[in-house]
């Protein structure tokens, strides 16, 4: 408040006076509560931070991650190990082989589409696409036995189809199992793009993708 020399009225601060000296309040406080708080975290976690523990939610990266830039920031950040079973090291041997840049294009097929010659079309497409990274998971050995023998990628997965989707058709039980195979993929720290085998592929799609 001021007092005018003349009348001894008090006079009121402008609106934009007062929304000055809230504005100037504001910015003060929140310095200080930035500095308080800094201040707090620093003397709780003193022992914590000599010792160099990391922070809560910020895993290390391990020393091969760190020397792998090149990876896609989702999978460069990726630590946790998970426990690995007979099938899960023969994938990852062998996708390290297929897509040793850690991304891979998916295809999930039984013999039905190659007998068809659904598959043999994407594969077609694939090769004059110049893809060498992708990976056909054949549900029966059959199936993997004919790739193989034509020099196509392919991996022999056994998976059992649930009792909930036998009675919805090959293709649809088919696909409810696409879900627990790109688990496993993601898991050994591979980027899945997953495909379905009925179409044709013109382009190598990964040149397109945006990461």
């Amino acid at each position: 408040m001021q007092m005018d020399d003349s009348t001894g009225k008090a006079k009121s601060f402008s609106m934009r006076d007062r929304k000055e000296v809230l504005l100037a309040l504001f910015i003060v406080s929140m310095c200080a509560g930035v500095i308080i708080s800094e201040r707090l975290y620093i003397s709780s976690n003193r022992e914590d931070i000599l010792r160099g523990t990391p922070l809560p939610n910020k895993p290390n990266r391990s020393k091969k991650q760190q020397q792998r830039p090149d990876l896609p920031a989702a999978l460069s950040e990726a630590t946790i190990q998970y426990p690995k079973d007979a099938q899960m090291l023969e994938l990852e041997a062998y996708l390290r082989k297929v897509a040793p840049n850690r991304e891979v294009l998916m295809g999930v097929s039984n013999i039905n589409p190659l007998r068809e010659g659904m598959l043999d079309t994407f594969l077609k497409g694939v090769k004059q696409a110049g893809l060498t990274n992708y990976l056909i998971v054949a549900l029966d050995k059959e199936t993997e036995s004919d790739l193989l023998a034509r020099n196509f990628n392919a991996f022999y997965m056994p998976i059992q189809i649930s009792k909930s989707q036998k009675e919805t058709g090959a293709n649809h039980a088919v696909s409810a199992l696409k879900f627990g195979i790109i688990k496993k993929f993601l898991m050994l720290g591979w980027a899945v793009l997953l495909s379905d085998i009925d179409i044709c592929v013109l382009q190598d799609p990964f040149k397109h993708l945006y990461r």
